[in-house]
């Protein structure tokens, strides 16, 4: 099996600039959160680790997987999956390590990529693709699955202030045009795909974080941080 992870980003000359210091840049907007970037690609390979299964060996695209942190988090906590990624800026892929490159092919050229991905992840991409483009992106994608492939997209939750805020302060968030659930789910449904799950996830700061075994509980509560859409290829009879 495979899996994919995508994620867009902004124009590559403008996350090449940003290779260099992108988490930092990533860990000063969130310090009024109370943790890292690390901490929130950990949580989301955690989340995927609970929907699929601990011995999941798909075939996964990271697309727009930038300098590799949720790729390497889902390496981490998926150890059996072929785990790949795709980003448009060249600089931030040579910033991969080799421990991520040897568990599959890490690239800018999209030629590069396979076409029967089991996973397909889109980590606080779309909000970086212009309106016009989002659902031809995803239709492309949708055509790099395998027949029972899925699409999973994190973005961000614009009903949330501090989403809202934490966006505002990251420069290479400039241009961002946050998305709402209903919006990310219909691109995923043009394509034919069914809608197997939606969630709302990450409640709580690190002041409250003895709340935080609470929010495996609350999913349905639209306050969270961000969300997360999963379309599921419908099997063909």
């Amino acid at each position: 099996m495979y899996v994919i992870t995508i994620n867009f980003l902004q124009p590559m000359n403008k996350f090449d600039e940003y290779s260099e210091t992108y988490q930092q840049e990533l860990d000063n907007c969130l310090r009024n959160w109370g943790d890292s970037a690390s901490y929130f690609a950990e949580y989301k390979a955690c989340y995927l680790k609970k929907f699929l299964y601990p011995d999941y060996s798909g075939n996964i695209l990271d697309y727009g997987c930038g300098v590799g942190l949720l790729a390497t988090q889902v390496a981490k906590h998926l150890p059996r999956v072929r785990i790949s990624g795709y980003d448009l800026s060249a600089a931030s892929i040579e910033k991969i390590g080799n421990d991520l490159t040897s568990r599959g092919v890490f690239t800018h050229d999209i030629a590069q990529l396979d076409e029967n991905y089991d996973l397909i992840l889109l980590s606080n991409v779309l909000h970086h693709i212009s309106r016009k483009e989002r659902e031809v992106t995803i239709k492309n994608l949708f055509n790099r699955l395998s027949h029972t492939g899925l699409i999973i997209i994190f973005e961000h939750n614009p009903s949330n202030p501090f989403t809202r805020r934490v966006v505002g302060c990251c420069r290479f968030d400039s241009d961002a045009q946050l998305l709402t659930p209903s919006e990310a789910a219909g691109y995923l449904l043009k394509t034919g795909m069914q809608i197997s799950k939606r969630d709302y996830i990450v409640f709580f700061p690190r002041l409250l974080k003895w709340l935080r075994p609470l929010e495996r509980h609350i999913g349905w509560l639209p306050i969270g941080a961000q969300y997360v859409i999963t379309g599921k290829r419908k099997k063909i009879h």
